[in-house]
C-alpha cells in the first residue's frame, strides 16, 4: 500500500504520458495505476529514504517526488506540481477563458461597485471571473471553494475590512503557488504577514480608475501554456 501523496504522483504521471508520450505509465507492462493497491491514507512503514534511494520506484517516479518536495521547502510559487487539477481537469483550450477567482467581501456598500470592476477589466483580458456568491451548485462550499481556487490561474483579493473568509481564500490560494493580486481601499492598512506584498490602492468611488489598474494586473499574468496571447 501507499501513502497519498505517492498516488498522486502516479497519477500525475498517468496523465501525463497521454499528452507526452511518456513510457512510464508502461512500467510495468500496464497503467501504472492500476499495478497499486491504494488506501486514502497509510501508517508509513518504512524508512522515506532509503524507499526514494532504493530500486522501489521508477528512476522518474523517484525524481519527481524529490522535485515536489523540494518545491515545498519554501512556500510555493506559481509552477507548483500539484497548483492545478490532474485527474479530473483536461488542459484548456486555445480560446477558453482563463479562470480567476474573485475572494471579497460582498455586503459592503461599496462590493457590488469593486465586483463589478474586477469582472468587466478580467473579461477585457481574457479572464472568466469566478464569484462564489454566484455559485448555486449542491454540495459543501469550502470544497467548491477549494476546486475553484485550484483551477484559477489568478486569484483577485480585496483584502479592505480584513474579511476572514477573505484571508482565508488568500491563504488557500497562495499555499498552492497562485498568483494574486490583491486590492485594499486608500487609507486602509494591511497586517503584517501581507504587509510587505504589492497592492493596488484604490478609491471605490473611482470605479474606473480601478477597471485600468486591474486590467493592467491581469494582463500581467503571465501565460500558462504556448497558444495564450497576453492582449496589449
Amino acid at each position: 500500500m501507499l501513502d497519498q501523496d505517492v498516488v498522486n504522483l502516479i497519477h500525475y504521471l498517468r496523465w501525463q504520458a497521454r499528452y507526452d508520450g511518456s513510457e512510464i505509465a508502461d512500467y510495468f507492462g500496464r497503467p501504472i495505476h492500476e499495478v497499486f493497491f491504494c488506501e486514502r491514507d497509510t501508517t508509513p512503514e518504512y524508512d522515506a529514504k532509503p524507499y526514494l534511494r532504493g530500486n522501489k520506484l521508477p528512476a522518474q517516479l523517484r525524481q519527481f517526488l524529490q522535485d515536489v518536495d523540494a518545491q515545498l521547502e519554501n512556500p510555493p510559487s506559481n509552477d507548483f506540481m500539484f497548483g492545478f487539477p490532474i485527474a479530473k481537469e483536461e488542459p484548456r483550450k486555445p480560446g477558453a477563458a482563463r479562470d480567476a477567482f474573485v475572494a471579497m467581501p460582498y455586503r459592503k456598500s461599496w462590493s457590488a461597485a469593486v465586483e463589478s470592476a474586477i469582472v468587466t477589466a478580467g473579461k477585457s483580458r481574457g479572464f472568466n471571473c469566478i464569484v462564489s456568491k454566484h455559485e448555486h451548485r449542491p454540495g459543501s462550499i469550502i470544497e467548491q471553494v477549494w476546486q475553484d481556487i485550484r483551477k484559477s490561474e489568478v486569484l483577485v483579493a480585496d483584502l479592505t475590512g480584513s474579511n476572514p473568509n477573505v484571508y482565508y481564500e488568500l491563504g488557500l490560494a497562495q499555499a498552492i503557488g497562485k498568483l494574486c493580486i490583491l486590492l485594499l481601499q486608500e487609507g486602509k492598512k494591511l497586517p503584517f504577514d501581507v504587509g510587505p506584498q504589492r497592492c493596488i490602492s484604490y478609491d471605490p468611488k473611482q470605479p474606473g480608475t480601478l477597471r485600468a489598474k486591474l486590467s493592467r494586473a491581469f494582463n500581467a499574468v503571465a501565460p500558462r501554456y504556448a497558444f495564450d496571447v497576453v492582449k496589449s
